[in-house]
């Protein structure tokens, strides 16, 4: 998996080719290289869903320029925070 840590967020590139059996054990290497990112200041199934809801749209042909690669953002709007509830417990059921 390649990703870059960016001052805002974390970019997962290709993020689209990993199943989310794996969306754990990915979460976890990359905190184990950067611990003091703020991205972990986020529950990982709040950064789940949003991972989930990119890889939905990507598979939907949404976008698929900017859904194919999944910025997880350190903080999110509240109505980010909301969306991404939704739509992300839905991607969660559907997705490999």
């Amino acid at each position: 998996m390649r990703y870059k840590i960016l001052g805002d967020r974390v970019k997962i590139i290709d993020s689209y080719l990993i199943p989310k059996a794996k969306y754990s054990r990915e979460l976890s290497s990359i905190r184990a290289l950067h611990p003091t990112c703020r991205l972990w200041h986020r529950s990982e199934g709040s950064i789940k869903r949003e991972w989930a809801t990119h890889t939905l749209a990507y598979s939907l042909h949404i976008r698929r320029d900017k859904t194919a690669d999944c910025d997880l953002n350190y903080e999110l709007r509240w109505y980010h925070n909301l969306l991404y509830w939704i739509i992300g417990n839905i991607a969660l059921l559907f997705i490999k």
